[in-house]
């Protein structure tokens, strides 16, 4: 097995700075998140996720760093790590002792540096562990006002990493089974002929060729095509500058087996053509042959 396309972000810092965030939008940009492991065994769980089926090309770990001892093994699994021939990055999380004691207040959290201490003697604890840390990570991302748009920049810009594009995931259904909940963008096409009513037709779907031949003859659907593809390109790099990764339209008609599913092929297929992430899935198409 070649480890060369493996890529891993290992992050670290104070308690309270961001770490789970951070986490967070590695997982959203497509990486394995584990939060809070030992750092003995993350090479070993490495290992675990790139022989698993299927395997993992990409994974972030939050490492504990609670002792000075801690900070030894620290950097002696980095050395494991990247002699496996892994794409490694560290990252440091780190905030002001104002914006970390506020966090804790909040939270109601117990800092694990607290036995005996003030929490801000606790945080100047931990400090004092991760100095050498710090220093030796690739990146440092100060977390005080920070949105979690403003934080995948700083993570993707820091470490230099490939920036996901966004998912779309073009549907259909039948309005008559209801609008999918979780539709970001619903487009009715009732205007549209309906295929229904021929009865050469009456009992084919969206998905075959004389449905969309039918269908293709009239102007009505280019016009609304052309107009429809732009749009939801544009979009798409919008949703790509945020922390929404996936976008989900919807095409409905009557019964959500002819017009609709003719849209969702043909707009999903162009949308793929132009380098999108495109799903497409037909909710309703077996529910019955009226549309």
């Amino acid at each position: 097995m070649s480890n060369t396309e493996i890529r891993c972000v290992v992050i670290t810092g104070l308690s309270g700075s961001g770490k789970t965030s951070a986490l967070n939008v590695l997982e959203d940009m497509g990486y394995y998140a584990a939060n809070n492991v030992p750092m003995e065994i993350v090479p070993e769980l490495i290992t675990l996720l790139i022989n698993k089926t299927p395997s993992c090309d990409k994974i972030a770990v939050v490492g504990n760093l609670h002792e000075e001892s801690d900070v030894s093994v620290f950097f002696s699994v980095l050395d494991k790590i990247k002699s496996n021939g892994i794409k490694l990055k560290t990252l440091f999380m780190n905030a002001s002792d104002e914006t970390i004691l506020r966090r804790y207040e909040t939270s109601r959290r117990r800092h694990y540096f607290a036995n005996g201490v003030a929490l801000l003697q606790a945080i100047a604890a931990e400090r004092n562990v991760l100095k050498v840390v710090k220093e030796k990570c690739d990146a440092e991302i100060m977390t005080d006002d920070i949105s979690l748009t403003g934080l995948r920049a700083l993570i993707t810009e820091n470490l230099m990493l490939e920036e996901t594009t966004s998912s779309i995931v073009v549907s259909s259904f039948g309005f008559k089974y209801g609008i999918p909940s979780d539709a970001d963008y619903v487009f009715d096409v009732r205007f549209l002929p309906n295929p229904n009513y021929i009865p050469e037709l009456h009992d084919l779907s969206g998905k075959d060729l004389p449905v969309r031949t039918y269908m293709e003859s009239f102007s009505s659907l280019s016009d609304f095509r052309d107009r429809l593809i732009p749009l939801v390109k544009y979009i798409s790099s919008v949703y790509s500058q945020t922390a929404k990764r996936q976008m989900h339209i919807a095409f409905g008609c009557t019964g959500g087996r002819h017009r609709s599913v003719m849209l969702a092929e043909t707009v999903g297929k162009m949308l793929a053509k132009s380098g999108c992430s495109v799903s497409i899935i037909h909710r309703d198409i077996d529910r019955g042959v009226s549309d």
